[in-house]
């Protein structure tokens, strides 16, 4: 679709490989609009402390152990910096550069960027004011955001969730999806209010998830159904039709509460699913 002034939206997200490849496929291939981009920091809190991140991943490994942790590390930290490794690897070839760091396409759209542990402070306010925005994208965005920001755009803030809701709310929604044998995995655009998941429903699909899906592969493909499902929401925004539904949250088939323990990864493993496989990587950069 032809984007007007209309829409400003900022797209809220953790800096990780998912966002990035739903970022390059919004900004570059659909087009989309965009006044900011807000990425999280990599540090978290615990008990009220600021973690630096190396200390975030030793506690993130006597909780979930140390395969789904690497698996972590790789897509919320290192696959953004082998990106970076690659793009080198490209320029230096004299090749065309694929995929684009969220550095790259901040500069080449002029896009301004807000790095921050805390997007419920006075300073992510003043951002989202200073930019003018009209609507929050929330993307694989690992911080709780309060009403204040939330309601503060005049089209509300919006969520992509890898999980066909109300199942599957929460943390790897994806990972839940794959461990409970499912034949088909969804993607929900949803409003977002002061719970988890649990907002009003704009739209909602499934896909089939197929045998030699990956943990990684499965993540991408559905991340992927969600941007493009994006642009329908925004064509929606656009002509002030924007039909949405409560959820049933008492209909929930599937309820968990966290990432997977070791144990579930190593049931999960055992029973023939895998996290990642090395071609899963090398498609990323195709």
């Amino acid at each position: 679709m032809r984007y007007d002034d209309k829409l400003r939206p900022v797209y809220m997200v953790y800096p990780g490989l998912y966002p990035l490849l739903m970022l390059n496929y919004w900004i570059n291939k659909a087009k989309a609009p965009a006044v900011g981009i807000m990425l999280s920091g990599f540090d978290t809190k615990y008990k009220g402390k600021i973690l630096p991140f190396y200390k975030d991943f030793i506690l993130f490994i006597k909780r979930y152990g140390l395969r789904y942790s690497i698996y972590m590390l790789l897509i919320a930290k290192l696959g953004v910096y082998l990106v970076s490794l690659w793009n080198i690897f490209r320029r230096l070839s004299g090749k065309k550069i694929k995929l684009k760091t969220f550095t790259d396409i901040a500069q080449e759209k002029g896009i301004p960027v807000y790095l921050s542990n805390d997007f419920n402070s006075p300073e992510a306010m003043n951002f989202l004011k200073n930019v003018n925005a009209n609507l929050i994208v929330s993307a694989y965005n690992n911080q709780i955001l309060k009403k204040r920001i939330i309601n503060y755009p005049k089209y509300k803030t919006i969520n992509i969730h890898p999980g066909y809701l109300p199942d599957f709310r929460g943390l790897d929604a994806v990972f839940e999806a794959m461990y409970n044998k499912v034949k088909k995995a969804g993607v929900t655009i949803h409003y977002m209010d002061s719970g988890i998941d649990t907002g009003k429903i704009i739209l909602q699909e499934l896909i089939v998830v197929r045998k030699e899906d990956t943990l990684f592969s499965l993540n991408v493909r559905l991340w992927m159904h969600g941007a493009r499902m994006l642009e329908e929401v925004f064509e929606m925004i656009d002509e002030s039709n924007v039909p949405s539904f409560k959820q049933r949250l008492d209909k929930a088939k599937y309820p968990y509460r966290s990432y997977p323990g070791e144990k579930k990864v190593a049931d999960f493993i055992s029973g023939g699913g895998r996290l990642i496989k090395f071609k899963d990587i090398m498609n990323t950069f195709k």
